[in-house]
């Protein structure tokens, strides 16, 4: 009953993302490195495999002996995110994407369906990411190497497709350390 309990309280926080993604955003912390990176479009595949861990990963994570750690770290995590989201509505202005190719489809389907340009910093993709892989490596200590890679490209894949700024990240892996102190 407990696990279910805590279970459903990172749920609701994870649900108040879209509520906050929705409000108008006051601050773009774009700095001038951010526009010297190349806009990416084959990193939507890492991108998007972000979602394969976030759910996988979480499920093994909640049938596991690692379960109350996690479930701390990720509540812990997800409420400082929404809370920042909350008090600093901030965003990413994204570039057009022009060109054919199945990449830059996939890409302009993103923007079209993250519409909304919020909630940007701390990177949620980064946290949970983070988070994810190291109660994952903890698991499973032989995979450690491909795990971290793994997150790593998932943290680059967000600033190469125009998802995140670079201090999105630092703010992502700051809510990720808070979060795994617990």
């Amino acid at each position: 009953m407990e696990k279910l309990i805590l279970v459903l309280v990172y749920l609701l926080l994870q649900w108040l993302y879209l509520p906050l993604n929705r409000r108008p955003v006051k601050y773009y912390w774009r700095l001038a490195l951010d526009d010297r990176l190349p806009l990416v479009p084959g990193m939507i595949v890492i991108y998007f495999s972000y979602f394969l861990m976030f759910f996988i990963g979480s499920l093994v994570l909640i049938f596991s002996d690692q379960f109350w750690p996690f479930a701390a770290a990720m509540i812990l995590a997800q409420g400082l995110g929404d809370l920042f989201w909350y008090f600093f509505p901030n965003g990413v202005k994204r570039p057009e994407v022009r060109g054919k190719g199945l990449m830059r489809q996939w890409l302009r389907w993103l923007y079209r369906w993250d519409q909304y340009d919020g909630n940007a910093a701390p990177s949620a993709h980064v946290f949970h990411a983070l988070i994810i892989g190291h109660f994952l490596a903890r698991m499973w200590p032989p995979l450690t190497l491909p795990i971290y890679i793994w997150v790593g490209l998932i943290i680059v894949s967000t600033v190469l497709i125009k998802q995140h700024y670079i201090l999105d990240i630092l703010g992502g892996m700051l809510v990720a350390a808070i979060g795994l102190l617990v």
